[in-house]
């Protein structure tokens, strides 16, 4: 008995998940010609890192100029690594393995933002190289 309502309760969460998600008939077609040459949003997203030891603006906006033109991307993400070590724990430093530096901007700091500011002001005023028309 007890084997048959577990069965019995499997089988209900199966159909319960193959039910139609949605009430819109278009949401169910697939463009199979879009696989060709997919849209930007559909693709992958590039990894954009920038070392915090020995940042600039400039280097940040070429940096993203550059990760931009590419066209197999649909979008980056950008990831800082590096800088400054004060203020951080003695058991991160432990876990991390980092060394302690005592050059470069520390993460989340004020300069830090001014820095990244415009890089993101940048890539929102125009649409990187990878977007493309649907």
């Amino acid at each position: 008995m007890k084997m048959r309502t577990i069965t019995l309760f499997l089988l209900a969460c199966v159909l319960a998940t193959a039910a139609r998600r949605t009430q819109n008939p278009a949401d169910l077609l697939v463009d199979y010609a879009s696989f060709k040459e997919p849209p930007g949003e559909y693709r992958g997203h590039r990894w954009f890192g920038f070392r915090l030891s020995d940042i600039n603006e400039s280097s940040i906006i070429k940096g993203l100029e550059q990760s931009g033109k590419s066209d197999s991307y649909g979008n980056l993400m950008i990831g800082p690594s590096g800088g400054l070590t004060t203020g951080l724990s003695e058991a991160y430093m432990k876990y991390s393995h980092r060394r302690p530096s005592q050059t470069g901007v520390a993460y989340l700091s004020e300069e830090y933002f001014r820095l990244y500011r415009p890089g993101h002001r940048r890539g929102s005023e125009e649409p990187p190289a990878t977007k493309r028309a649907l």
